[in-house]
């Protein structure tokens, strides 16, 4: 019997997955300083008041009920095997340690969960001025019985100082780094910041403190007002506070900078501006988007409507449900050979340039930027008509705004365009209410063979 035809359909079922996710807790700041003056000395010193680095190893949970494996209130280690720390200063060879061992050069490692490992030396030095510590282990899925490798690492380094040498450290009061499931983890974070004055950290300054953090488009943008030291202790007098609504705003990551203008009396020269900065990590659960089509996919001579209706998961569970808060999906077409098209159906922006833009402009004018669906977006291709010489472009909106209605875009126009030419949207959008989360597709925007990429936009 002879193979005729060859096909594959793939089931999904977006409950079983597992993935786990994790980080490191750090009693002290990651980077330690060492003052050659005086015979040398340490600050934070480690032997006197010990680093514990604490995992946090989380299996995915529904919401903001993610599950800490090795917790005393979460799993407490059950599952957990193989656990155990490698320990590597610079160019050394790495050393582990496993849970209840312990090693003179570094510390020791705690027998049960959570696995602390005690660093109780100044392990890091003038010829081995970094320091990374990986905690590893092999959780066993209880649902499949499948083996899961996992691990998570924390790097520190050392900083020299000397004479009048100034600068700032920022660390986080309780050494979490941080957030999940779109909510911190536990309570608010707190980012603070020291003033180390020759290798001494300075609890008595004054100066001004401004914090910031970096927007979307690269640019440092001020987090709140400055702060003004007189005498004080910046760790205290400027700490910087992040609440669950601000997490609402950060994806992925957002990084913190904290500026400190010196105008202590000890300063080699007034006014000068310190700076440092780091970043804080979103371990939100992954989403999946799923999507279901009426009619199937095949379209006959070109003739037909598929009307699309989208869901979205996260961990399993289906989201963007509730009304008032639904989500942007976005569509982009591509073509039998792959190259980016457009939907012929999809003329629905309604707007157009207000100037005329010539050859190599990198930002337009439009009359409206459009609301709703119709909100042009970063990221957005918008199809200008056919402009001076009748030529018709696709336009790509960059990650960024100029300001109003003035639009930055990812790459200069190659042809010039008239004023009041029409733009249209070159991606279909829809969602943001219940009835408009169905998108159609007619035969028209098919030729042969095409493909459809879908964002889903927060």
């Amino acid at each position: 019997m002879a193979l005729l035809a060859t096909g594959q359909i793939t089931f999904i079922d977006y409950n079983d997955a597992l993935s786990l996710t994790g980080f490191i807790n750090s009693t002290h700041p990651k980077t330690q300083v060492y003052s050659k003056d005086g015979g040398g000395s340490y600050s934070s010193n480690w032997v006197s008041v010990n680093n514990l680095l604490i995992p946090n190893v989380f299996r995915q949970a529904a919401g903001a009920a993610g599950i800490d494996l090795v917790s005393p209130t979460g799993g407490n280690g059950v599952g957990i095997t193989n656990a155990k720390w490698t320990l590597k200063l610079f160019t050394d060879a790495a050393v582990t340690i496993a849970a209840g061992a312990s090693n003179a050069s570094f510390g020791s490692v705690s027998a049960s969960a959570p696995y602390t490992l005690t660093l109780n030396k100044n392990c890091m030095t003038e010829a081995r001025p970094s320091l990374e510590c990986t905690f590893s282990c092999v959780y066993t899925d209880p649902s499949t019985a499948l083996s899961i490798d996992f691990r998570t690492s924390v790097t520190f380094s050392l900083m020299k100082s000397g004479g009048k040498a100034v600068f700032v450290q920022i660390f986080e009061a309780n050494g979490q780094y941080v957030i999940r499931n779109g909510a911190v983890s536990t309570s608010n974070l707190s980012l603070r910041f020291s003033v180390f004055r020759n290798g001494v950290k300075d609890t008595v300054v004054t100066g001004i403190a401004q914090w910031k953090y970096r927007d979307p488009g690269g640019n440092w943008t001020n987090d709140g007002s400055a702060v003004a030291l007189s005498g004080t202790n910046p760790e205290t007098a400027a700490a910087k506070t992040i609440s669950a609504a601000t997490v609402d705003a950060i994806t992925n990551s957002r990084t913190y900078r904290i500026e400190y203008t010196d105008n202590d009396s000890e300063a080699d020269v007034t006014g000068t501006v310190y700076s440092a900065e780091v970043s804080i990590l979103d371990l939100t659960d992954p989403y999946q988007m799923s999507y279901t089509v009426d009619g199937g996919t095949i379209f006959k001579n070109g003739e037909g409507t598929k009307t699309i209706h989208f869901k979205l998961f996260q961990n399993g569970t289906e989201v963007d449900l509730v009304s008032g808060s639904y989500k942007l999906y976005r569509l982009t077409l591509h073509d039998q050979n792959g190259n980016l098209t457009y939907f012929k159906s999809a003329y629905d922006l309604g707007t157009s340039i207000s100037g005329a833009i010539s050859a190599g402009a990198t930002s337009l004018v439009v009359a409206s930027a459009g609301t709703g669906s119709k909100a042009i977006k970063a990221g957005d291709r918008l199809v200008f008509e056919p402009g001076v010489g009748a030529k018709e472009e696709i336009v790509q909106v960059s990650a960024s705004y100029v300001s109003g209605t003035t639009i930055a875009l990812a790459a200069g126009v190659q042809y010039a365009h008239a004023a009041s030419a029409p733009i249209r949207s070159a991606n279909k959008k829809c969602g943001l209410t219940d009835t408009a989360k169905v998108i159609t597709i007619t035969g028209d925007d098919i030729f042969s063979l095409g493909s459809v990429d879908v964002e889903v936009l927060d």
